[in-house]
């Protein structure tokens, strides 16, 4: 058989020692730890800042109201000091030449222009009229727009051209009316073209070889004048223009030349007399109108 070890048992002397050793380890750790914590800052001073607990300290440090209202008269000093250099934001530059700066608030509109003169008037004219009430408002209101302006004129020798039949008694009154309109040419129908120029054995006051003459219009002075043939090849288209050194046309002979193109026949009477003349005129083409 093998030899067997000896087998040692411990002494009750030496398993005393031993715990006592365990419980000496044991209270040394737990005074450390106890140690430790009385050292290190409570819970409260914890949350706290090094400068809140100098404060505190410090008899001569401020309260902590007067602590709490220091950071609003910083920020009020902050707001009203002047900003450095580096902080001032760079002037706006300067607009191209010809160009306005911009702006955020619109421009100013322009006041609404209210126009005079004949211009005026002739804008007054576009509206639409009331129809005249009788033969002699109606000539009032021709005789009106043909001294008014250019324009207003030529409006109304063209609505004179086809004026309506019951204002045409009221208008022969005015054939020999001197006042001076604002017509300088005039455009006339002559429809018995056969008489209508006659030539002349010596020269005229304007040096002309013949003599002009249109039924009706009277005597009639002008500066220039220039005939052709109307559409229907029948008549003829007489233009008669006055320069503008001289004095505009009439308000008579704009009546005649308007009437003669209203009419448009060459039933002429043989009177001598102007008036007379148109007044029998109209009773000899009446029907036709």
């Amino acid at each position: 058989m093998a030899p067997q070890e000896p087998r040692y048992n411990r002494s009750p002397v030496k398993k005393k020692t031993e715990r006592r050793s365990v419980v000496l380890a044991t209270a040394l750790l737990i005074a450390g730890i106890l140690i430790g914590c009385s050292s290190s800052p409570s819970r409260s001073e914890a949350g706290r800042t090094r400068p809140d607990l100098e404060r505190e300290r410090d008899p001569e440090s401020p309260t902590s109201h007067e602590a709490s209202a220091r950071p609003s008269e910083r920020h009020a000093a902050s707001a009203t000091r002047k900003p450095s250099p580096a902080e001032t934001p760079p002037p706006p530059e300067d607009p191209p030449a010809g160009k306005a700066p911009s702006t955020s608030e619109p421009a100013p509109r322009a006041p609404a222009r209210v126009e005079t003169g004949p211009r005026a008037a002739t804008e007054a004219e576009r509206e639409p009229r009331p129809p005249p009430s009788s033969g002699q408002e109606a000539a009032r209101g021709f005789v009106e727009r043909l001294r008014r302006s250019p324009e207003d004129a030529e409006a109304a020798m063209r609505e004179l051209w086809e004026v309506e039949a019951r204002w045409i008694p009221d208008l022969i009154l005015e054939v020999d009316n001197p006042q001076p309109s604002k017509v300088r040419e005039l455009k006339v129908l002559v429809v018995d073209r056969d008489s209508f120029a006659r030539k002349n054995v010596g020269l005229d006051a304007r040096g002309e070889n013949f003599t002009y003459w249109i039924p009706g219009m009277g005597e009639l002075e002008y500066d220039s004048i220039a005939v052709g043939p109307a559409r229907s090849g029948k008549s003829l288209k007489i233009v008669l223009k006055r320069s503008a050194t001289s004095a505009p046309f009439s308000v008579g002979m704009a009546v005649r030349a308007a009437l003669l193109n209203r009419f448009a026949s060459s039933d002429y009477p043989s009177r001598a007399d102007l008036l007379g003349w148109w007044q029998e005129y109209y009773e000899r083409v009446r029907s036709s109108l």
